[in-house]
């Protein structure tokens, strides 16, 4: 074939180099070895391959597609076969099977006994570790004994312990008005010539996006998200438990895990939930959009991430 030809000349090393496809499954392609690779891996492969060096690997994907249809023909074949044969049961390998099966039942039931009582130690253990923690710490800081202020009466209270980054105004502490000139002891009111402009910003109207859109994404339970830049092929990948924005500025590909979360962006607003992995796309061209596990491969150089 012509094009297995080219990639021959050009090096195995050096179509390694350029297209990040792993060398063992370069050397797969290069040597028709059909068996060794799956169909939706294959045709990422074969995408990358055939963008990066402008090459028609057609030819060999139809050979790939003859082969294994010939390979599922003679298993059809052997099948039927194997289907005319008298069966020859031997009583004493049922026998055996079905202790091994037994012994293997007990086994795994064994097991998960063991499991769950060495859980159980360490959630008993770590509880009490917890309350001795608490009560040490109840004893070494007393809680301020709080009384009803009534005239002519002193408050009692009792010392805490105080942390160095705690500042503590004095009750003799004075306040200086810079504007008047004005000296004013804590407690007493501030004079009247004194205006005071309290101005509130709100940081919803002052948020400024410089034109770029995004993508948020809202959880209902912990959600695993993962971001492919699609220009660097850099890989980013979060655990959310609230509102999670991505701006879309480059061309990328999301893809997440198991869970039920809404999606909104631009071009798509929708609600999931629960099943399989969602995956997306983002092209200043298309938009945001969903996508086929089948194209996220291809997009990805046929890996899952």
């Amino acid at each position: 074939m012509q094009c297995i030809e080219k990639l021959k000349q050009i090096g195995l090393h050096e179509v390694n180099a350029k297209t990040k496809i792993a060398i063992k499954r370069l050397d797969d392609i290069f040597e028709c070895r059909f068996d060794n690779i799956d169909r939706i891996r294959l045709k990422g492969f074969l995408y990358i391959l055939q963008r990066e060096y402008k090459i028609d690997m057609s030819e060999w994907l139809e050979k790939y597609d003859e082969y294994h249809k010939q390979q599922e023909e003679l298993n059809k074949e052997n099948e039927e076969i194997e289907e005319t044969k008298p069966d020859n049961i031997n009583i004493s390998f049922i026998d055996t099977t079905i202790e091994n099966k037994t012994y293997k039942r007990l086994l795994i039931v064994f097991i998960i006994l063991l499991i769950l009582f060495i859980a159980y130690f360490i959630y008993n253990n770590s509880s009490s570790k917890k309350s001795e923690i608490t009560n040490k710490y109840t004893t070494e800081n007393p809680i301020i004994k709080s009384t009803p202020i009534e005239s002519n009466t002193t408050i009692e209270y009792d010392p805490i312990i105080k942390s160095k980054d705690e500042e503590i105004v004095d009750s003799n502490a004075t306040i200086i008005n810079e504007e008047n000139g004005d000296i004013t002891q804590e407690g007493q009111s501030i004079d009247k010539n004194d205006n005071i402009d309290n101005t509130f910003i709100d940081s919803n109207n002052n948020i400024n996006t410089f034109g770029v859109e995004e993508v948020i994404i809202t959880p209902q339970s912990p959600l695993w998200v993962g971001i492919i830049d699609l220009q660097t092929y850099k890989k980013k990948q979060v655990s959310i438990a609230d509102a999670f924005s991505i701006k879309l500025d480059d061309s990328k590909i999301i893809r997440t895990g198991h869970g039920y979360f809404d999606i909104k962006s631009p071009t798509l607003n929708k609600s999931y939930i629960g099943g399989n992995s969602k995956y997306f796309i983002y092209t200043r061209e298309s938009g945001f959009k969903e996508i086929t596990k089948e194209e996220f491969l291809e997009f990805n150089r046929g890996q899952e991430w």
